[in-house]
């Protein structure tokens, strides 16, 4: 097809080809979510109570976000969706025992949790 050559000549691994009649269609096959891949390089996940339920965690969130970077390392946790994420248990003690107003949440009162 002659005004079609450009779209022939591009197929990456990463994008799936439809051919019709009269027209080439190309479709980006669905990736692995960012977020997927970065919570699994974590595999210690917990759910903390803020220290005023009523208020949540306030300034304790800035001074625990500076602390993991400090001690922790910027790399060796993160938070998404409610859940702290840690590479190792170690790192997760020491958090918890420099910061012992943050308690783990009770994973019988959590409903519903992602997987």
């Amino acid at each position: 097809m002659p005004g079609h050559a450009s779209a022939e000549r591009v197929a990456p691994s990463h994008i799936g080809r439809i051919e019709c009649s009269d027209y080439v269609l190309l479709m980006v096959r669905r990736m692995v979510p960012y977020w997927k891949t970065r919570i699994q390089q974590y595999p210690i996940r917990v759910a903390l109570e803020p220290p005023a339920p009523d208020r949540g965690f306030g300034h304790v969130l800035l001074e625990a976000q500076e602390w993991l970077n400090e001690n922790v390392g910027g790399q060796n946790h993160f938070s998404f969706g409610g859940y702290w994420y840690f590479r190792t248990v170690a790192d997760l003690a020491a958090f918890l025992e420099a910061f012992p107003q943050l308690r783990l949440k009770d994973p019988q009162n959590e409903g519903t949790r992602p997987e």
